[in-house]
Order: C-alpha cells, then structure tokens, then sequence
C-alpha cells in the first residue's frame, strides 16, 4: 500500500497564496481524523490521527497563526513544519538546525559539519586567515568588525551544542517535550540564518 498519494500541484498556486492554504485547511479537515495530511508537496502523508475536535482545531491552525508572532526566518520553518504539526518538538529543533548548517555547507562549500564546518567557514583567529563566509562589508579591520564575526560563530555555536548535539545528553534547561523550550531554539536557529543573511561566500567576491 502506498504511503502517499498525489493531490495537487503547489506550482498553480504560486502566485495565490491564500488559495493554496485555504485548500490544505479544507482538505486536513477531513483527513486528519483519518490519519492523513496534505502537506506542502501536494501529497498526501500519513499522520497521527487526531482523537478530538479540539486537537484536529489546534493542529489544523496554520503554522503562521501558531508561531507567527515570533517571526521566524522563512530557513527555519520550512526543515520543521511536519514535525510541528505532529507536536514533535524535540525533532522539529533538531531538523531546523540542520537546516542551518545545511546553509553554512552551501555558503562555505565545505563538505563538514559541526564544530569542523564552523571552525574551517569562519576561521578568523588562526594565523592564516581564510575564512570561506565573509559579513558583507566587513574587513575585520577593528575590534567592532571582529566583535560582529564572533558574534555570528556563538550564535551558531548556541545552535550546536544547545539544540543539535544533544541528542544523546539532554541539558536540563531543554525539555524536548516542551513548546515553549522548543520556540527558544526555533527563534535561536532564525537568529543565526538573519545574521547569515549578512553574509557572502568567499566565492561570490
């Protein structure tokens, strides 16, 4: 048996927005009691079924009426909406955060990831300077400008070793089946992709 089924094409819907979310919402009505979702890529997934009126409501809610007024960049929610609407709060952090160094691979043109992938994009401490992501406009020529690299590398560290790389060792602070623990790291995650924004590969130079 298949496990998805093909609905509709999100291209037609390009240019109408709300039309394109209006057709989800209608369709979920249904489905979800079913145990289904039509998601994004005009298809339709399996999902966890949904056992009240009140919990198909919560869910059906689109992503922007639940986490809208955070503002979250537009590189965080889409690696995680799946895992928000299934309340999988642990994962939808963690596939965000890949999400993010997927970016800084792209960026960098590196094929690394974790502390190795930062350390070799932005390595502006060693002796030899060759950082493979430069802030635009930024010559690293005062303490300011450095201060702006280093702020950038903690954010992205505050990613790594707080939400991706505890998977094994949860710190106490993070309760993975926490929303509110889960928002913390979704708007760190956007943090680190709007200062990113700001930046260049050295490519592209």
């Amino acid at each position: 048996m298949r496990k998805e089924v093909y609905v509709s094409k999100p291209h037609r819907y390009i240019n109408r927005q709300d039309s394109w979310s209006n057709l989800l919402n209608n369709v979920n009505s249904t489905l979800i009691f079913k145990g289904y979702e039509l998601k994004d890529d005009g298809r339709v997934h399996k999902t966890k079924v949904a056992q009240t009126f009140t919990e198909a409501q919560n869910r059906l809610k689109s992503l922007k009426e639940e986490i809208g007024t955070l503002n979250l960049h537009d590189n965080v929610t889409k690696y995680c909406t799946e895992e928000l609407l299934n309340e999988d709060y642990f994962h939808a952090v963690f596939e965000a955060c890949k999400g993010l160094f997927d970016r800084i691979r792209e960026l960098s043109g590196l094929n690394l990831d974790g502390y190795p992938l930062i350390d070799k994009a932005f390595n502006i401490d060693k002796k030899l300077f060759q950082p493979k992501i430069f802030i635009k406009g930024n010559n690293l020529s005062n303490q300011d400008e450095k201060n702006q690299y280093y702020g950038l590398i903690s954010s992205i560290k505050t990613c790594l070793y707080l939400y991706r790389n505890h998977q094994a060792h949860i710190p106490k602070i993070y309760d993975k089946l926490s929303l509110k623990d889960a928002m913390r790291g979704l708007i760190s995650v956007s943090l680190a992709h709007e200062l990113l924004d700001r930046c260049v590969s050295i490519n592209d130079l």
